[in-house]
């Protein structure tokens, strides 16, 4: 079934993580103990040509996941450095994701010969590879160079009748919000405030991720992102000035920025837009951090009746460690979730309750929308399982902290594109595409740090 619904000259490519099994009895190479079960990596490979699929062995986990790890180092290191070329930082990554596209790609050659696009199904680690930046010959990146790449959350998204949706139009644009409007105003129930009022005060750290890197869910701070008041402008301008096949010709664009911008306003608008596009800062507790998050249990648990004990503590559910900064989410500690209020912060597990089934397009333009916790066989539980959880056709996600200015550049490059009538896997390659052309013409660094971190799942069309 899934061979018959795969489009024509397209291949597919699935990444298993399971547990590798030995006979009873086998032993240990150079060793007379017996061999234990491993996690280890398999791809199972569709060819254009080939009409049974071909099992792959790609390795144990010990050693697949360590380069992935090293990639990822390298492709989400800070600025610091890099904004020129020949800093030799593109150099180092080249090394590293050079030895995980031997790893991760190259034995998938001979399936994929003949295929200019390609499916991909991540599982396990996998799921925070960006493959559109490994690298080919010495300058280029698949990105460029190698086949169109799109990416499910499983194989039988072929085969899945098509379920029906609620008539949507039109984009709603969520961007900037004041952070540190008081949270008051927002009640469950009620309309935001209408005035159109950007966020105040500096750039903050440049990146679409809160401040604290650790601790408790109380401890983030959210600095306000100019780049990002900006980004729904230009949203505005070429949604309403193009009329491309794949565009909104004659949908109105509906903005949301600085204290508008608010996660009650945000519940009750979302459902029936074709295109969601939320430019703001993204969140996502690490495990590491967990320690912290059960002692900020504790600390509220022992102060009954405080705002603190009210809210709710990061860490019982995966679809609480992510999630997305809306206006007075730093005043969060100030609401009674108890009268109605909202606390500024949209978790992953209230994206889910919403019903997006109408929605064509999330656009999730900020920090880290794409991590989560990771389950093999289960896929990433976080911001984006909640997306399409909640019905959402497509989601366009990043895969590490992303700038300000830069994540502005690659989504004016997008919906540049969208609008001239590409689908949706190819003006997500060509945004990136642009970046790479754009930064190396003015002699910038074309680091994947840049251009690489936004992929897309679900949709291609």
């Amino acid at each position: 079934a899934v061979k018959a619904a795969l489009p024509a000259g397209w291949a597919l490519v699935a990444y298993v993580n399971y547990d590798r099994i030995f006979p009873y009895g086998a032993k240990q190479r150079g060793s007379g103990s017996r061999r234990k079960p491993s996690t280890s990596y398999l791809a199972f490979t569709l060819g254009p040509s080939e009409q049974e699929p071909r099992v792959i062995r790609i390795g144990s986990a010990e050693e697949v996941e360590p380069l992935i790890e090293a990639w990822k180092r390298e492709v989400a290191t800070a600025p610091t450095g890099l904004r020129t070329a020949g800093s030799g930082a593109e150099e180092r990554y080249r090394e590293s994701a050079q030895r995980l596209r031997s790893v991760l790609w190259d034995p998938l050659a001979k399936s994929l010969k003949g295929a200019k696009k390609v499916f991909v199904v991540p599982d396990g680690a996998v799921n925070s590879v960006s493959l559109a930046t490994l690298p080919v010959g010495r300058t280029g990146y698949l990105a460029g160079s190698g086949p169109l790449i799109h990416y499910l959350s499983s194989e039988r998204d072929f085969v899945r009748e098509e379920a029906s949706t609620v008539p949507s139009k039109g984009v709603l644009a969520v961007g900037a919000p004041d952070f540190d409007a008081p949270p008051s105003q927002f009640a469950l129930v009620g309309s935001p405030p209408s005035a159109e009022t950007g966020s105040k005060g500096p750039s903050g750290n440049g990146y679409r991720s809160p401040r604290a890197a650790c601790g408790t869910f109380q401890s983030l701070r959210f600095d306000p992102l100019p780049g990002a008041e900006e980004e729904v402008r230009e949203l505005e301008s070429i949604w309403s000035k193009t009329s491309g096949s794949k565009g909104g010709s004659g949908e109105a664009v509906e903005k949301l920025v600085g204290a508008a911008a608010s996660e009650a306003a945000f519940k009750k608008r979302a459902p029936g837009h074709r295109v969601l596009h939320l430019a703001t800062h993204g969140f996502f507790i690490q495990e590491q951090c967990e320690s912290d998050l059960g002692n900020a249990r504790a600390k509220a648990r022992e102060a009954p009746g405080s705002a603190q004990a009210e809210l709710p503590i990061l860490g019982d559910s995966p679809l609480l460690l992510s999630g997305l900064a809306l206006a007075g989410a730093n005043r969060r500690n100030e609401v009674s979730l108890l009268s109605g209020e909202e606390d500024g912060v949209l978790t992953a597990e209230e994206v889910a309750s919403l019903d997006l089934s109408g929605t064509q397009w999330a656009v999730l333009s900020a920090c880290e929308t794409g991590v989560g916790i990771v389950q093999a066989g289960e896929g990433v539980l976080g911001i984006r399982r909640a997306f399409e959880v909640a019905g959402a056709h497509t989601l366009i996600m990043s895969l590490w902290k992303v700038e300000d200015e830069t994540s502005r550049e690659w989504m004016r490059s997008l919906y540049e594109a969208r609008q001239s009538g590409l689908d949706t896997a190819t003006a997500v390659r060509k945004a990136s595409v642009d970046m790479i052309r754009s930064r190396s013409s003015a002699g910038k660094s074309a680091h994947p740090f840049f251009w690489g971190a936004f992929v897309a799942a679900g949709d291609w069309k």
